[in-house]
C-alpha cells in the first residue's frame, strides 16, 4: 500500500479542512515534490496579492479612459495598455527604499507604519529582488486569459438570456419590481453581514452584481451603433471580478460558520463582517445610480488612488494577505462615493416628445 499523508488547508487562522494524500514511493515522484513543493510553499501565497493588482490596474485605465475619452475598454484591452509588470514592480521597489532608508531611522518608523512583508520575506531568506517580476508575469498571464474568458462567457449568457426574455425585460411595471427586490436584497444583505456572517453579504453583492453584467450587457446590445453602448458592461465585468477575488479572500469565515451552524447560529468573531457591509452599500450605491458617466475628471481621481494602491500592495500584502481586503474595501469606498457624486451632478437628459 502507498505511504498516505495530508494537506491540512488553513486560511486565515481558521484550520478548515484536512484531506488524506496517497502518495507512491517512486523515485520521479520523490524528486517532483522535492522541487515543486517548497516552490509552491514559500511562493504561490504571495500570488493573491498581485491577482487582485491585476484587476485594480484595469480598473484603473477603464476610469482614466471613461474621462479622457468617454469609452470603457475591455478587460482584455485595458490589461494590455495599463497592467504591465513596469508601471508597479519598480515605482514598489522606488517607494519601499524611499520609506525604508535608513535602516535606524527612515520615513516609515517616523510615520508609525507597519513592517513591509519584503522586509520579513529578505529575512526568512526567501527573497530575491526578480521575485515580485516572476510573481508578477505568473499572474499577468492568468489574468490576460481570465478576464477576457470571464467577459465572453458572461456576455454569450446574457445574450441568450435576453433573447428568450426579451419582452419581459422591456415592462417598467417589471422593471419595478426588480429594482424593489434589488433593494431587499441589500438591506438582507447588510443585516445577515451584521448578524449571521459577512461573507453572506458578499455573496449577495456578488450574485447582484452577475446580474446587473448581465443587464448591461442586453443594453449594450440593444443600442450598439454607439461606440460607448457597453461602457458599464465592461465596468460592471471588472468589478464582478473584483468582487469574486473578496469572496474568495473570505471564504474562510464562511466555511467556519457551515461547520459551527448547529453550536451557534452566528459567527462571534467575524472578519470578514465590515467587508460584507461595505460591499452592499456599495452595491446599492453603484447600481441604482447614473454609472458611468463620461468625461468627468473625478474618475481619474479614482483611477489613480486605485493605481497608488496597487503600488501599496507590492509590498504590504504578499504575506499578510488579509490586508488585500483592506485596500478592496478602500478603493470601494472612494469609488461608490466618486460615483454617488457624479451621479447627482449630472443632470438628467429631458425626455423629447414628439410633436404631431
Amino acid at each position: 500500500m502507498a505511504p498516505t499523508t495530508s494537506i491540512l488547508l488553513i486560511v486565515r487562522g481558521y484550520k478548515i479542512l484536512t484531506w488524506p494524500l496517497a502518495l507512491k514511493s517512486t523515485k520521479k515522484i520523490a524528486y517532483e515534490c522535492l522541487v515543486w513543493l517548497p516552490f509552491v510553499r514559500f511562493y504561490a501565497p504571495l500570488l493573491p496579492a498581485f491577482f487582485v493588482i491585476q484587476i485594480l490596474m484595469v480598473l484603473a485605465w477603464q476610469l482614466k479612459s471613461l474621462d479622457e475619452t468617454g469609452i470603457a475598454p475591455s478587460f482584455g484591452e485595458a490589461h494590455v495598455r495599463w497592467a504591465q509588470p513596469w508601471r508597479v514592480v519598480p515605482v514598489a521597489m522606488l517607494l519601499k527604499f524611499l520609506l525604508t532608508y535608513p535602516e535606524e531611522d527612515n520615513i516609515a518608523k517616523k510615520i508609525g507604519l507597519p513592517v513591509d512583508d519584503t522586509t520579513v520575506l529578505t529575512q526568512m531568506n526567501t527573497w530575491y529582488a526578480a521575485l515580485p517580476v516572476m510573481l508578477y508575469l505568473s499572474s499577468y498571464s492568468v489574468m490576460g486569459l481570465y478576464g477576457p474568458l470571464v467577459e465572453t462567457v458572461i456576455g454569450i449568457k446574457s445574450f441568450v438570456f435576453g433573447a428568450l426574455f426579451r419582452c419581459a425585460l422591456r415592462s417598467p411595471s417589471l422593471m419595478r419590481v426588480l429594482r424593489l427586490c434589488r433593494l431587499s436584497l441589500f438591506i438582507l444583505g447588510v443585516y445577515l453581514s451584521l448578524k449571521v456572517c459577512g461573507t453572506l453579504g458578499i455573496i449577495i453583492t456578488y450574485i447582484i452584481f452577475a446580474f446587473e453584467t448581465g443587464a448591461s450587457y442586453v443594453d449594450g446590445r440593444s443600442q450598439k451603433q454607439e461606440s460607448k453602448a457597453f461602457n458599464r458592461f465592461y465596468v460592471f465585468n471588472t468589478l464582478l471580478l473584483l468582487l469574486l477575488a473578496t469572496l474568495v479572500l473570505n471564504a474562510a469565515p464562511f466555511l467556519v460558520w457551515i461547520k459551527d451552524y448547529s453550536v451557534s447560529p452566528s459567527l462571534d468573531f467575524d472578519p470578514s463582517r465590515a467587508i460584507g457591509v461595505t460591499l452592499c452599500v456599495f452595491g446599492f450605491l453603484v447600481t441604482r445610480a447614473k454609472f458611468p458617466v463620461e468625461g468627468n475628471e473625478w474618475y481619474s481621481v479614482c483611477g489613480t488612488l486605485c493605481y497608488l494602491s496597487c503600488v501599496s500592495m507590492v509590498t504590504y500584502t504578499l504575506l499578510s494577505v488579509y490586508r488585500i481586503t483592506y485596500f478592496i474595501q478602500a478603493d470601494l469606498i472612494i469609488l461608490a462615493t466618486v460615483v454617488t457624486i457624479v451621479s447627482m451632478a449630472t443632470p438628467s437628459v429631458p425626455v423629447k416628445v414628439k410633436k404631431n
